[in-house]
């Protein structure tokens, strides 16, 4: 599974099941590849200062963006071994991909062989979370958590629709 077709392929068998889907499905941008966050100043900056680290995309990618304002904060999927998963990343004024949390984790990987690292062009399709309402839920709620599900339900009036687990 690597298209765009493939992805809203699996999207459209979860929607039903995980919000986040059908919210993507409807709205959603796509992003394929990324930029490294050593090729814009800003994120070099924010990057020494905060080190992101991996397995925490939502935090990385909250506290960037509300830090660093030529960036915006997506949520959506990330397709990654074949398989799209729930992420979070940044967006740069020129609509180019920084992922913190995926550079977190190559570093980490630099160090422990062990860790496999995907190799082909990343493909991304999530949706925005404007910058104000991730500093409203940092301030409620801290920050980390998933958004868009809340964000798009604010903007809707729609319920927040709680995750079933398996």
């Amino acid at each position: 599974m690597r298209t765009k077709k493939d992805l809203r392929h699996y999207l459209r068998q979860w929607k039903d099941r995980f919000p986040l889907a059908g919210i993507v499905l409807r709205k959603g941008q796509w992003f394929i590849g990324r930029a490294q966050s050593g090729e814009y100043e800003e994120a070099i900056q924010w990057r020494r200062k905060r080190n992101p680290q991996p397995q925490e995309c939502y935090f990385n990618s909250q506290h960037f963006c509300s830090d660093c304002r030529v960036s915006r904060h997506f949520e959506g999927y990330l397709f990654i071994k074949g398989t799209p998963i729930e992420h979070a990343w940044a967006v740069m004024d020129d609509s180019k991909v920084v992922d913190h949390t995926i550079e977190a984790l190559e570093r980490k990987a630099e160090i422990d062989k062990s860790i496999p690292i995907e190799t082909m062009t990343p493909l991304y399709y999530g949706v925005e979370v404007r910058r104000s309402f991730i500093m409203q839920q940092i301030v409620e709620n801290g920050a980390g958590r998933p958004l868009a599900e809340r964000y798009y339900a604010v903007k809707t009036k729609r319920p927040v629709h709680r995750r079933q687990a398996f």
